[in-house]
């Protein structure tokens, strides 16, 4: 392969790279837009224009000419050079601007690189995955390289990155055969592209359908994303030509989401990564030779990203549904599964083939088995298990509860690090955590509850209510024994209780952590079935969002079960706690059988919740 020729790959994973990161920046910033909005029960004209930016940016490969390519392909990329460093500024609204741009810049990219280089394209796109991949392990699953301390950084990148394009204007490179996307392929391609960058190519988010460990899964990912990159799978590919062998590839792509989605360990794990290769395989076989007829690539492509976003949003709802679309609800995986259908749908199409060898060669990347090993040993390193001291002579314990609505604070800047900073200047040894996304774009694709675990040296146990990515925690520094959880019945959001046993001091220690409903919820009944659950195990420390104002009468049922109020509580604070902020608590730590020493309202990033930390002894 020419100098040339592999320049420009670096060039278009680089590109695709910044393009995947800008879609989370972007879709992120639109969570915040319309979470506002949505609670304030009314939509006006930004949070629909807001939308509405982002759909019309995503026909800017319209504007790629079909001719020029070389022009195209310079101007785009330094484009979104330019743009990428601005989406380290931890900024609601920079961070929108800047996604837009180098989501309009890699979509003209994208189709001059159809056009003028067909073959690197899903090369390309598979090792900005790999590079994303990698990024995302060496920051605990947020993203090391979007981080506000990576700016300078970078900027030298971006400024690295700018020399190769300029290089590469000037170079001539060896021909390569002229390709197309077709209306159809556009179609399975932004489908593809939804499925891989929303779950299939997010390590942290298949372990938690699955219900499997990711510090052994995220590496075993690297491989599976790179095989469709090896010489023998491409050829195999291209023999794939009869309806029979098309279907059977559908229905391992369909299957395979379901089967990731009943948390079955090892075996949905397995689903998940079948359905990850499938949906390389077509998404490698969407770009077609050129063969004369009209090129519809800036139509293809543009029609393909209208539907990733349509995909994210309908996502977005599936989270969001009782603030929202009520007919949503339970609609995560029938998305999944529409957008795989979507995706191998090109196999099924006489618009778009499979080509064969001879009429789209592919070039034989030498490199691969070197990257996907040089990545699977970056990203093992990454995620070696923790080990967390032994605490569990610990006998004053300082139990702490926090509802960290999904890693934002109330600007929605992204603040995980500083409230990880805030739990660890609360010397606390055990926290329950409210309101925790491990895996949706919406919060940039981060595990909460991986990242704080891994930055606080804690244990961790972790419960899905909403959609398997959405749900409430436990941390320890104490060993924990056990832990379960359960749901709780719920009209609104579905929420539920979890429970960790922990050894301190030689005797065991019950924490519970909860999240009740706010709008049209019956508080009552779920405080009713909370106290059920946890029944008559003492000495007990139940913490969580109840979203209900000191003197609410749901509360009787939590001190007839023997609870105490042990920070902020009914009428007026405890004698242990000073605040002088007007603002109701709805967040508290309960007590029974145990003695509180202390409790206080730990400094934290502005949010809508407070942290409350309790300190008391194990008897």
């Amino acid at each position: 392969m020419s100098q040339a020729r592999q320049a420009r790959i670096v060039e278009a994973a680089a590109v695709g790279l910044f393009f995947i990161q800008a879609l989370r920046a972007v879709i992120s910033a639109l969570f915040g837009i319309l979470y506002d909005y949505g609670f304030e029960g009314s939509v006006n004209a930004w949070s629909v224009g807001a939308v509405g930016l982002m759909a019309i940016t995503f026909l800017a490969p319209l504007l790629s000419p079909r001719k020029h390519t070389a022009f195209a392909l310079t101007g785009a990329a330094l484009l979104a050079l330019a743009a990428r460093p601005i989406l380290n500024v931890n900024e609601l609204m920079p961070r929108y601007w800047a996604g837009l741009i180098v989501l309009a810049a890699g979509g003209m990219y994208l189709a001059a690189l159809i056009r003028s280089a067909p073959d690197i394209v899903a090369p390309s796109l598979i090792v900005a995955l790999v590079l994303d991949q990698v990024l995302r392990a060496l920051g605990n699953t947020y993203d090391l390289s979007i981080r506000p301390d990576f700016l300078s950084t970078q900027i030298a990148i971006s400024l690295a990155l700018a020399l190769l394009a300029l290089w590469l204007f000037g170079r001539r490179e060896s021909p390569a055969p002229s390709g197309k996307l077709s209306v159809t392929g556009g179609l399975a391609m932004g489908a593809g592209l939804f499925t891989l960058t929303a779950l299939l190519t997010l390590p942290n988010a298949i372990a938690r359908w699955s219900d499997f460990e990711y510090t052994s899964f995220a590496p075993l990912l690297i491989a599976v994303t790179c095989i469709p990159l090896l010489p023998p799978i491409r050829n195999a590919a291209r023999q794939l030509q009869s309806r029979r062998s098309k279907a059977g590839l559908l229905t391992l792509l369909l299957v395979g989401l379901v089967i990731g989605y009943q948390r079955w360990g090892i075996w949905s794990a397995l689903g998940l990564l079948a359905a990850c290769a499938v949906t390389l395989l077509c998404l490698m076989r969407a770009i077609a030779p050129h063969n004369g007829k009209p090129d519809r690539t800036g139509l293809g492509l543009t029609l393909g990203l209208l539907l990733l976003l349509a995909f994210n949003l309908a996502l977005a709802f599936s989270f969001t549904y009782p603030y929202t679309l009520r007919l949503m609800q339970g609609m995560g995986l029938p998305v999944y599964l529409v957008a795989g259908w979507v995706t191998a749908w090109l196999l099924f199409s006489p618009a778009a083939p499979f080509p064969t060898a001879d009429e789209q060669p592919t070039p034989n990347f030498e490199q691969t088995r070197v990257l996907a090993l040089l990545a699977a040993v970056i990203v093992m390193a990454a995620t070696l298990p923790i080990r967390v001291g032994n605490h569990s002579n610990v006998a004053n314990v300082t139990a702490v509860t926090y509802t960290i609505r999904y890693g934002f604070d109330n600007r929605w800047r992204y603040a995980l690090e500083d409230m990880a900073r805030a739990i660890e200047q609360s010397s606390a040894d055990v926290v329950t955590l409210q309101e925790v996304d491990t895996g949706r774009l919406t919060s940039l694709g981060t595990d909460d509850v991986y990242y704080l675990a891994r930055r606080l040296n804690m244990h961790s146990y972790y419960l899905p209510t909403v959609e398997r990515l959405t749900g409430i925690a436990v941390l320890s520094r104490l060993p924990i024994v056990q832990a379960e959880g359960r749901l709780i019945t719920s009209q609104q959001e579905q929420t539920g209780i979890v429970h960790a046993q922990l050894a301190a001091a030689g005797h065991d220690l019950h924490v519970y952590g909860t999240w009740l409903g706010i709008r049209g919820e019956d508080t009552q009944r779920q405080i009713a079935e909370a106290v059920s659950i946890i029944g008559a195990n003492s000495p007990a420390v139940l913490g969580g969002a109840f979203n209900t104002e000191p003197g609410n009468s749901a509360y009787a049922a939590i001190n007839d079960a023997g609870f105490d109020f042990a920070a902020f509580g009914l009428g007026a604070p405890s004698p242990h706690v000073q605040s002088r902020d007007p603002v109701p608590h709805t967040d508290y730590v309960w007590l029974r059988g145990l003695d509180s020493q202390r409790g206080w309202l730990p400094r934290i990033p502005p949010t809508n919740h407070k942290m409350v930390a309790v300190k008391f002894a194990v008897p």
